[in-house]
């Protein structure tokens, strides 16, 4: 990833299929990429507390990853709203016809 990161212009978000709080934090070691996506693992990349703004802590911002609907939306703008380094949301407006019912 660090090597994508330094041959392109464009930003480089990764970790929707990260796992595990260690793929995280070799990543942000090394500066990999300025941006995290997915979803859960952002919020406590490292499994606790005090670190679990990680991200913010090496200057990352995140972006998460949201397909899952309209119920998932709210959980996402919770989640939007108590990042410090949250940039974008990533959403899918046509997945379920009542998407704007609820």
């Amino acid at each position: 990833m660090r090597q994508v990161r330094e041959a392109v212009r464009a930003p480089i978000a990764t970790g929707e299929r990260l796992v595990s709080r260690f793929e995280f934090r070799e990543l942000c070691e090394q500066q990999a990429c300025p941006l995290f996506t997915g979803f859960v693992p952002l919020r406590r990349p490292f499994g606790s507390e005090e670190d679990s703004r990680a991200a913010e802590t090496y200057y990352m911002g995140v972006a998460p990853h949201n397909p899952l609907g309209p119920i998932a939306n709210a959980a996402a703008l919770h989640f939007a709203l108590s990042t410090p380094n949250f940039l974008i949301q990533e959403d899918m407006l046509t997945d379920v016809p009542w998407r704007w019912d609820v």
